[in-house]
């Protein structure tokens, strides 16, 4: 984990646009590394479940960088900005009115993956997400052209 950790904080140094990345994973340890090796760095906690952040399971979860999420009474956006993160991007099966509020209230914004269905980011954006990770770049963008919603920047594929 942490020679890849560094081997992607290379390339993205080797690329010069750090400005325009956000560096996400599932194993908060590897976002804290990034943090000690480029703190400019913006870091985007990936989250699962409860049972994949270990609710109600002592100790800390293998998956949290040394986190037990029981210590922020399970909240995920808690323990994301406790530990300093920029963003929290949940499964979007987990997003709720009450995570949405958590993580507004903690400072972090909700980006949910991966998002697939229109019906799905509709709900999403009413829920009070703050972005919507997909891979369907044209079905997002037709669901924020339909409500009125600024468009993000359209890039040619490469």
């Amino acid at each position: 984990m942490k020679a890849l950790t560094r081997a992607v904080v290379a390339e993205i140094d080797a690329s010069g646009r750090a400005d325009r990345v956000t560096v996400q994973s599932f194993d908060w340890a590897s976002l804290n590394l990034v943090r000690e090796i480029a703190p400019e760095l913006r870091l985007a906690a990936l989250a699962q479940d409860d049972d994949w952040l270990e609710v109600g399971r002592p100790g800390a979860s293998v998956h949290l960088g040394g986190i037990d999420i029981d210590d922020y009474d399970g909240s995920v956006a808690r323990a994301a900005a406790a530990a300093g993160y920029d963003t929290l991007s949940p499964t979007f099966k987990t997003v709720t009115p009450e995570l949405v509020a958590d993580a507004h209230s903690a400072g972090l914004p909700v980006i949910p993956w991966t998002v697939s269905e229109t019906a799905l980011m509709h709900t999403l954006i009413d829920l009070g997400v703050d972005g919507i990770i997909t891979d369907y770049p044209t079905r997002l963008r037709a669901v924020l052209t339909e409500r009125g919603l600024t468009l993000p920047t359209a890039y040619p594929a490469l």
